[in-house]
């Protein structure tokens, strides 16, 4: 087999710039594009997007290459996120065909076999001081490493924007098969965050699953200590809110209650 075909066996995915350092000794650049020109006219490999290719002749595809693999290599900073990243850690409840990442490339929404692979920017306050890299792990998915917020990063940014959870219902069921949280790294994330609502959300939810999450009343009051002097709204759409005192948050009435089959 061909130094090609193992590279295409090896990566059913891949960027021009991974092909390129595969091969950029012994082959000079007008040759690696026509070896991409070729076998994408050849259909053996198909354009994604710009840059971005992947394997349609691949052994080991019966119809569409892995869509978490893909987004990985959508941008070069590329960061599972939010549903998708409780999906990809193992906590997802329902199956979506939506897939989110992050990254600083601005970018279009990419429609491909029926999965929507939807680009967000980072945080702002990570952005300023360059904490983009937090609380993020590697996770090996067909052997290939793909990087992922690890689950309290991910538990603060779902909670933070429940539209990119699934809504409530679906956040707190995949939240609740998180079997534990670190405190202090997820004290470290709010910090870095810096946005006194998501100590209340925070505080909130973790005020509900005390029990189930072995949280402390001491940290609790550090929560309470970082929330906002007036009451916020988690979702100023929904008619029907409840005041949580403690954490000067308005919460929907339907998740302070969890009555989801109501809905």
């Amino acid at each position: 087999m061909s130094e090609l075909k193992i590279f295409f066996e090896e990566n059913p995915v891949f960027t021009v710039n991974e092909f390129k350092k595969a091969f950029r000794e012994g082959r000079s650049l007008h040759t690696l594009q026509t070896q991409l020109k070729q076998y994408t006219m050849s259909g053996y490999i198909k354009p994604l997007r710009r840059g971005v290719y992947f394997v349609k002749g691949h052994t080991g595809l019966k119809s569409s290459p892995d869509e978490f693999i893909v987004a990985s290599k959508l941008a070069q900073d590329a960061l599972i996120a939010y549903h998708s990243a409780f999906d990809l850690l193992g906590f997802g409840h329902s199956v979506f065909n939506s897939l989110y990442y992050l990254t600083s490339k601005r970018q279009h929404l990419l429609t491909f076999n029926s999965f929507r692979f939807i680009p967000l920017s980072y945080p702002i306050e990570l952005t300023r001081k360059s904490n983009e890299g937090f609380g993020v792990e590697k996770v090996e998915r067909l052997g290939k490493k793909i990087l992922v917020t690890g689950k309290e990063r991910t538990f603060v940014d779902c909670l933070d924007h429940p539209e990119y959870a699934g809504g409530f219902e679906e956040l707190y069921h995949s939240a609740e098969k998180m079997p534990y949280l670190s405190f202090d790294l997820l004290l470290k994330y709010l910090a870095f965050r810096d946005r006194k609502a998501l100590f209340a959300k925070v505080g909130f939810f973790l005020e509900q699953h005390r029990d189930e999450f072995h949280v402390e009343e001491s940290l609790l009051q550090e929560l309470e200590h970082n929330c906002p002097s007036q009451p916020v709204y988690w979702d100023r759409n929904r008619k029907e809110n409840v005041l949580k005192k403690r954490w000067k948050l308005i919460v929907p009435a339907v998740v302070d209650s969890k009555r989801w089959e109501e809905f």
